[in-house]
C-alpha cells in the first residue's frame, strides 16, 4: 500500500497500541502467532498520532477524511477524546452517510467520578464499544453511558506487538497482553467485517443494527449504559440462512437445498440448475456463491457462501480466473486433464492433437483405434485414436504427404471449424466481422459459432481467425457449446 504520509513522519507504528488492535482484527492464518478474527481482509493503516499517542482532531479528521477517499467500509476508532470537535463529528457523520461503519472505543475512564462515554464513540455516527472480563461482567475500567451499544472482551487480550516494544511482558516474541476498550473495539470491527462479507448487500445502518439485534443481553433486561445491547456474538445462522447438501467431485460441487423457501443462486455463470440441483464448476479452491432468498417480510435476504472444491488442483490455476468454470466443467466430464506436474497451462497455444483429443473426449470417441492414417501421428500417440475418430467422421482432415500436424498450434479460424462440425452448428449467413469475408475456409464457422451464441467477437469488430487459440479459450468455447451456463 502507498505510503501518504509526508516524509518527515515516521509512518511504522512507534507506539505499538496500533498493531495490538491490528493483530486482533487481522492477523493471518498462516501457522504463526495468533489468528485474527477476520485474516481475510484488506487491512489499512491509517496514522494519525504520535509515538506516545497523542495527536490533533484535526488529524483524526484527515485520517477520516483519507478512508473516505480509499472506499474503506469499515474504520475502527480506537481511540478516545474529552473534547467534543463539532468538525470531528460533522467528518464522521459524512463518512457514516457515506456508508463507512465506525466504530470506537467507549473509554477507559469507568472507573473515574465522571465515568461517561469519550468522544468519538459519543458521536450518533459511531459504535460505541463497552469491554467485559472473561466472566462477562464490566471491565474496571470500561466507560458507561446510554450512547453505548456494544460490549465486547477487553481483558488480557493477547495480540501482536512491535518488536522494538515488546519488553512489558519480559518476552521480546512480538506479541502482548494489553486490556482497555480499544481491544474491545477490535473485536466488533472484526465482526463487522465478516458480516460485511457475508452479507454484501446490507447497509452500514442494517449491519448496525444486525449487531444490536443478535447481541447477548448482559446485565439489565435490554439495552443499558454499561453493555449497551449486550455482548456482541457472530452468528451462524439467521432465519434466512440456507443450508445445503453437498457433493464433491472433480471440477464439480453439487448443492442441493431441501426445505420449502425459494431459492436463487449467482456465482460468475459457472452454476447450472440441473433437476433442482445446483452444480458448481471450477477448481481446487474456494468459490463465493450468492445465496437470495426472501424474507417473512419479502425482502430479498443476500447471503455468500463461501465453498471449497478440492479438485483438479491445478497449481497454475484459481478460481478467480475467468476460464476456472469451464475447465473445471471439461474436468467434470472427463474431457480435460492437466499434465503430470499438476499444471493445466491454461495460456499455452492448444495443438491440433490437445484439441482433436478434447473434443473426441466431448464426442464420446474411444481413446484407441485399430487402424492410423496419418503417418506423422504415432500410434501410441494419447491423441491417435481420437484423431482417427474425428476424421473418420470428417470433423478433420489432413495435409499434403498423409500427414495431420499434430504439434502444430491450432488458429481461431480452425478452432471455429472444428467446434462448428463435430457439434453440427448452423451458420446463418450474417457478416459480423471486418477481418472476415467468404473466401475464408473458415467463414461459415465464425458465423455458427456467433449464432449459436458460443462467441460474439472482439469488442472492434473483428474475430482475429488467424489468432492462435489457447488452451483456456479452447476450453471456454467447447464448455459453452454444451453448456449453456457459460454463454
Amino acid at each position: 500500500m502507498a505510503n501518504d504520509c509526508p516524509i518527515d513522519v515516521p509512518y511504522d507504528d512507534d507506539n505499538g497500541h496500533g498493531t495490538h488492535v491490528a493483530g486482533i482484527i487481522a492477523a493471518l492464518a498462516n501457522q504463526t502467532g495468533i489468528v485474527g478474527i477476520a485474516p481475510e481482509v484488506d487491512l489499512y493503516s491509517i496514522k494519525a498520532l504520535n509515538g506516545f499517542g497523542v495527536g490533533s482532531t484535526n488529524s483524526l479528521i484527515d485520517g477520516i477524511d483519507w478512508a473516505i477517499e480509499q472506499k474503506i467500509d469499515i474504520l475502527n476508532l480506537s481511540i478516545t477524546t474529552e473534547k467534543d470537535d463539532p468538525a470531528l463529528e460533522k467528518a464522521l457523520k459524512k463518512a457514516y452517510e457515506k456508508g463507512m461503519l465506525i466504530v470506537g472505543s467507549g473509554g477507559n475512564n469507568g472507573d473515574q467520578q465522571n465515568s461517561s462515554v469519550m468522544y468519538p464513540a459519543k458521536y450518533e455516527s459511531v459504535i460505541a464499544v463497552a469491554a467485559v472480563k472473561s466472566d462477562l461482567t464490566k471491565l474496571k475500567n470500561s466507560a458507561t453511558g446510554k450512547e453505548i451499544d456494544i460490549a465486547a472482551p477487553g481483558e488480557s487480550i493477547f495480540s501482536t506487538y512491535p518488536m522494538k516494544w515488546d519488553f512489558e511482558d519480559s518476552k521480546a516474541d512480538g506479541y502482548t497482553r494489553l486490556s482497555g476498550t480499544s481491544m474491545a473495539t477490535a473485536h466488533v470491527t472484526g465482526i463487522l467485517a465478516l458480516y460485511k462479507e457475508r452479507f454484501p448487500t446490507l447497509t452500514n445502518t442494517e449491519l448496525r443494527k444486525l449487531i444490536m439485534n443478535s447481541a447477548k443481553d448482559l446485565g439489565e433486561p435490554g439495552k443499558d449504559n454499561i453493555y449497551g445491547y449486550g455482548l456482541i456474538q457472530y452468528k451462524q445462522n439467521f432465519e434466512n440462512t440456507i443450508e445445503f447438501i453437498e457433493k464433491s467431485e472433480p471440477g464439480k460441487l453439487t448443492l442441493q437445498y431441501t426445505g420449502d423457501k425459494k431459492v436463487a443462486i449467482q456465482g460468475d455463470n459457472n452454476i447450472v440448475l440441473t433437476d433442482g440441483k445446483w452444480e458448481v464448476y471450477g477448481v481446487a479452491g474456494t468459490f463465493d456463491l450468492l445465496i437470495k432468498t426472501k424474507t417473512a417480510q419479502g425482502t430479498e435476504w443476500i447471503e455468500k457462501k463461501i465453498i471449497h472444491l478440492q479438485e483438479p488442483n491445478f497449481k497454475d490455476m484459481n478460481n478467480r480466473q475467468r476460464f476456472a468454470g469451464p475447465i473445471g466443467y471439461l474436468t467434470s466430464k472427463k474431457q480435460l486433464k492437466g499434465f503430470p506436474d499438476a499444471t493445466i497451462r491454461p495460456y499455452e497455444n492448444i495443438t491440433r492433437a490437445e484439441a482433436a483429443t478434447i473434443i473426441g473426449r466431448a464426442l464420446g470417441y474411444p481413446e484407441k483405434s485399430a487402424t492410423n492414417t496419418f503417418k506423422d501421428v504415432s500410434p501410441t500417440s494419447f491423441a491417435a485414436g481420437y484423431i482417427e475418430a474425428l476424421k473418420n467422421a470428417g470433423i478433420v482432415s489432413g495435409f499434403a504427404g498423409n500427414t495431420f500436424k499434430p504439434d502444430q498450434k491450432v488458429t481461431r479460424g480452425e478452432m471455429a471449424i472444428l467446434i462448428s462440425k463435430a457439434f453440427k452448428l448452423k451458420t446463418d449467413n450474417v457478416n459480423r466481422f471486418t477481418d472476415c469475408s467468404p473466401s475464408m475456409a473458415s467463414y461459415d464457422a465464425v458465423n455458427a459459432l456467433v449464432a449459436a451464441k458460443i462467441t460474439n467477437g472482439y469488442t472492434d469488430n473483428t474475430f482475429k481467425p488467424n489468432d492462435q487459440m489457447s488452451r483456456a479459450d479452447f476450453a471456454v468455447f467447447l464448455a459453452r457449446v454444451q453448456e449453456d451456463a457459460f454463454k
